[in-house]
């Protein structure tokens, strides 16, 4: 038994003890032998389609820890065949006993500086800066907890990920996991008749005044956190929502609670909109400072007066010393800023435009972040607009081999400087027509790619005719009147395919057996 067919037995596919017992890495139960020849392979095959066909352009895997090293670079090779703009990224742990491979052999914390461009959850800075993600009322940073983790993830290193590149680490606030950043601000806080649980829907009840009326420290927080994650080294990552203070009312495991709990409430990003425009006003910052985003870290130097360090950048066009202030203290802190510079960030609004200036000295408030440019570079940057490339996308098809081709359909696109366009051939052209080529005007002809500025693509896809097809149509008429009483279905079927049409209630209507159609069967 060879191929898909090995893969699919479990004794081979699975890691086991013995013929009736699997490992559990996974905590599930069992745990994929991906150190197998053919699982690996089935793995890569699966990403490999999933981004050709799908146009997946990144993979999180869950419980990366259960797979070996080997693997991961195979799959990363793999998909930089593709396009080397796919990410890759994981939790760096597994949720059970035992992998069946050596420790050193299996992706981890400490190995994850055997891979490249393969980037992992930073758990120890998360958990540094919000506290524990395990116990609610577990303090940290951003409750006058310890800067050590904040500081190392803001010169893009951390304490769990020795030799691990910047790019590598996921330096993230919150994700679906567990409690948002909003919810874990007001469990820490102890926020009077705050409860929080697992897998409860009641707590919608419970809480939804309270996190309907969260304090100023607590918005305060949601800043400090987000400043944070965006001014550090390596990769920003938030849940969705956190933008605008989400929140899942206090369950920490609510993978089955109702909608009311897991749904984003886009009204909150009306009642929170100066968090969510802090949280865009410090994403243009980050545009502004490649350092943030380097491959290999930069060196930062630290700021007296609070947790603030200044970093350096070389990139022309854009500002050169940056320094960042969280002051997690509920009294305002005075940093030193000698020389001249320009606030772009105040605690209250965020972004590409002075706020003002500071020489000297600068004064954090409580609960608050700062961010300062040198001012002799603040001109240097200008917030692009960037420009837009234009897709044209053409079909083509034709009744047989020998014949001539002819354009029945036509799409176009606008895309931004450096978003992905994406062509892609005409499923209804294909339910009775076989797919025979495609001309692009894109380097190696490619139906894919990286917008530029004033690029004008063109795609054809052309088509040929493998059988007949054609609609049936379903009426719903008044038997009296003859009027429409109901919107009529179609039905696309293919020459010589059977169809049977059953009967469809009408809401106020009984259906007349008397003019009951005989075609409902046929082919």
């Amino acid at each position: 038994v060879t191929g898909v067919q090995t893969c699919a037995l479990p004794i081979y596919r699975m890691s086991n003890m013995s013929t009736n017992s699997y490992n559990n890495g996974s905590g599930l139960g069992n745990v994929l032998s991906t150190e197998k020849v053919m699982t690996r392979k089935y793995v890569q095959d699966s990403l490999v389609y999933w981004a050709q066909e799908y146009h997946v352009d990144g993979f999180r895997f869950d419980l990366m820890g259960c797979h070996d090293l080997a693997s991961v670079k195979a799959w990363r090779t793999a998909l930089d065949q593709i396009d080397t703009r796919i990410m890759m990224y994981g939790e760096p742990w597994s949720g059970g006993s035992d992998n069946g491979i050596s420790s050193s052999l299996a992706v981890s914390k400490s190995t994850m500086n055997q891979l490249t461009r393969v980037g992992a959850f930073n758990e120890g800075y998360s958990d540094a800066l919000k506290g524990s993600h395990e116990t609610a009322t577990g303090t940290g940073f951003l409750n006058g907890g310890a800067a050590t983790e904040i500081l190392k993830a803001a010169g893009g290193t951390a304490s769990d990920f020795s030799g691990a590149k910047p790019e590598q680490m996921i330096q993230y606030t919150d994700n679906h996991d567990n409690w948002t950043l909003f919810e874990k601000s007001l469990a820490a806080k102890k926020t009077s008749g705050f409860k929080t649980a697992k897998d409860d829907p009641t707590l919608y009840d419970t809480n939804k005044n309270i996190v309907d009326n969260p304090s100023a420290q607590v918005l305060g927080q949601m800043k400090l956190g987000l400043t944070s994650a965006l001014t550090a080294q390596g990769i920003p990552f938030t849940v969705a929502g956190t933008e605008f203070c989400r929140t899942k009312y206090g369950d920490q495991n609510s993978y089955r609670s109702p909608d009311n709990m897991n749904a984003l409430n886009w009204n909150r990003a009306d009642t929170y909109s100066e968090i969510a425009d802090y949280y865009a006003g410090l994403i243009a910052i980050r545009k502004a400072v490649s350092a943030f985003g380097d491959t290999t870290a930069n060196a930062v130097s630290t700021v007296s007066g609070c947790t603030a360090w200044q970093i350096t950048n070389n990139k022309s066009g854009e500002w050169n010393n940056v320094i960042v202030a969280l002051n997690n203290s509920a009294s305002a802190k005075s940093i030193t800023c000698s020389g001249s510079w320009t606030v772009v960030a105040n605690g209250t609004k965020a972004g590409t435009t002075s706020l003002g200036t500071a020489s000297g000295s600068y004064s954090v408030p409580a609960w608050s972040s700062v961010v300062l440019v040198d001012s002799a570079s603040f001109g240097n940057y200008t917030q692009p607009t960037p420009g837009t490339a234009s897709l044209t996308v053409e079909h083509y098809t034709r009744d047989d081999a020998s014949g001539s081709y002819t354009k029945v359909a036509t799409q176009t696109a606008k895309y931004k400087e450096g978003q992905t366009w994406r062509a892609s051939q005409d499923l209804s052209i294909l339910f009775d027509h076989d797919f025979d080529k495609a001309e692009s005007t894109a380097a190696g002809n490619a139906t894919f790619g990286a917008a530029a500025a004033g690029q004008d693509i063109t795609v054809k896809y052309y088509y040929t005719r493998n059988i007949g097809s054609a609609y049936l149509t379903v009426n719903f008429l008044d038997s009296t009147s003859g009027e429409a009483v109901k919107t009529p279905m179609k039905y696309r079927l293919k020459d010589g395919a059977e169809y049977s049409i059953p009967a469809t209630r009408v809401q106020g209507y009984q259906l007349d057996m008397a003019k009951f159609p005989k075609d409902t069967i046929g082919t």
